[in-house]
């Protein structure tokens, strides 16, 4: 087996090719990275604002617009820490807001009963 690379190079030991053959040239891997990010970015949109219209009936301009009206934070708690995730009635399919994890997993486990959340509310306020 011959330890030289096809550019003529003496290579490392069960290597075909030399490290500089291995490694791609700079200039073009930063054009190709670039150009694989922004097709990932272009298909991550389409696909994010396919799924809010089939889900949900609305656009990604919508959804922006609701984020910006409460400030990129929850609507519930204000947190702006986290991802915020869309809000909807489970019964007619209509968007209420934009809520972080925890506050729609809240919602989510009392079923949206509002006297369980004032129960909730009662139980806490007990000394």
């Amino acid at each position: 087996m011959s330890n030289t690379c096809e550019c003529g190079k003496k290579t490392q030991e069960n290597r075909k090719k030399c490290e500089s053959c291995r490694r791609p040239n700079r200039s073009n891997y930063r054009a190709e990275v670039e150009r694989r990010y922004r097709a990932t970015q272009k298909g991550a949109y389409n696909r994010m604002n396919y799924e809010l219209g089939r889900k949900y009936g609305i656009t990604l301009e919508e959804y922006a617009h609701l984020e910006n009206n409460q400030n990129h934070s929850c609507a519930t708690c204000g947190s702006s820490d986290t991802r915020l995730v869309l809000d909807h009635c489970h019964d007619t399919g209509k968007v209420r807001g934009l809520l972080c994890d925890p506050c729609n997993l809240a919602l989510g486990k009392v079923k949206d009963n509002t006297q369980t959340l004032t129960n909730m509310i009662k139980y806490l306020e007990q000394e």
